[in-house]
């Protein structure tokens, strides 16, 4: 998969197809990471690596993990705004 096909403001759903949030601006290539936004979660944002992603849509990018177990994966979280 080509890190240039996540792009800002795709919706992010878990390997259940539920909503988890969406890509913001943070696609970083050289660490093959991109940063989501949880706008109905408590505010944070979580950097997943590339390897998280199952598959990627024309504007939807599923992960490999289901949305309940995002937070335990150890990914690096960080407030909005920080």
């Amino acid at each position: 998969m080509a890190t240039n096909q996540v792009q800002p403001g795709m919706s992010v759903v878990g390997a259940e197809q539920r909503s988890i949030g969406y890509v913001v601006a943070g696609v970083n290539e050289s660490q093959r990471t991109f940063t989501i936004e949880q706008p109905y979660g408590p505010g944070n944002q979580i950097v997943v690596p590339f390897d998280a992603i199952q598959a990627v849509g024309p504007s939807e990018v599923v992960l490999t993990v289901p949305i309940d177990q995002v937070r335990n994966q150890g990914w690096q979280e960080t407030r909005r705004g920080s």
